[in-house]
């Protein structure tokens, strides 16, 4: 009888885990057609919020006066490697930060 209990008490957590995650994804989507009709004016998201791999990176972007990830997405690649210290390195490693945030630079 024990095990039926703790299947059932791990099922129920599980249930419970997916109505959170349901709830934030209506919130979230939610919020996003508030911006998308205008309603909501969407605040910058600063750069520190990136997760980027290296020093240089960081670097690169401040020496750049780059302070929000929408004044990054407006970049091209070779306007980042244009940057003094940056190198294809330090562009994949932006690149894969703004992916994390379904992002891209300019083309």
């Amino acid at each position: 009888m024990i095990e039926g209990a703790e299947v059932y008490f791990s099922r129920l957590a599980r249930l419970e885990k997916m109505v959170k995650l349901s709830s934030e994804l209506v919130k979230t989507l939610e919020t996003e057609i508030a911006i998308f009709r205008g309603d909501v004016e969407r605040s910058p998201t600063p750069i520190e919020k990136l997760d980027l791999n290296s020093m240089r990176s960081w670097n690169v972007l401040k020496a750049a006066k780059i302070k929000t990830v929408e004044q990054l997405t407006m970049l091209r690649a070779e306007d980042i490697l244009s940057f003094k210290l940056a190198g294809r390195k330090t562009l994949r490693d932006i690149q894969g930060a703004l992916a994390e945030f379904g992002l891209t630079l300019s083309i």
